[in-house]
């Protein structure tokens, strides 16, 4: 997921899978060495793995988070967040926990788009092409990870636009 969405994005991608104590001071020596603008970072989450990307957040420079079918994040400080996407199935066994993640995202003012598609079973990411109706899915993750990395932004104007 990682490799295809850096090529497509031309940004650099971070999927972590497990929190490890160096990972923030690693990924500041990878874009220092490389030259890399922090702007042009985005994270993503996926499922087990959303934990490890939320403790990234704050801690190394972000455009944007997106969090795949993510389990409940009990303890979450929202203000770390940058602009957001949750995407998650609407039978999801996880769904009460992206609901009152999405609610303390927006009371804490971050910017947030929710997805609950109902076509499409969680777990999707790994094998998006054998997964029916993912296609939608990850159409839906490009645009959001493009508009904070590569397209140009309306959000500081009309707030919220550049979510959709």
């Amino acid at each position: 997921l990682a490799g295809s969405l850096a090529t497509r994005l031309g940004a650099l991608v971070w999927v972590p899978h497990t929190e490890a104590p160096d990972l923030a001071s690693a990924i500041s020596a990878v874009c220092a060495e490389n030259a890399l603008d922090p702007g042009r970072t985005v994270i993503v989450g996926e499922g087990g793995g959303c934990h490890a990307a939320f403790a990234l957040c704050g801690k190394v420079p972000s455009a944007r988070i997106a969090l795949l079918y993510p389990p409940a994040l009990p303890g979450i400080d929202p203000h770390s967040f940058p602009t957001t996407l949750l995407q998650a199935s609407a039978t999801s066994s996880t769904r009460a926990g992206v609901v009152m993640l999405e609610s303390s995202l927006r009371r804490a003012g971050v910017a947030v788009r929710e997805t609950d598609y109902q076509d499409i079973a969680d777990d999707w990411a790994r094998y998006p092409r054998a997964v029916r109706g993912s296609k939608r899915a990850l159409g839906d993750l490009v645009a959001f990870l493009e508009r904070g990395v590569g397209q140009s932004s309306t959000f500081e104007v009309i707030p919220g636009w550049d979510l959709h």
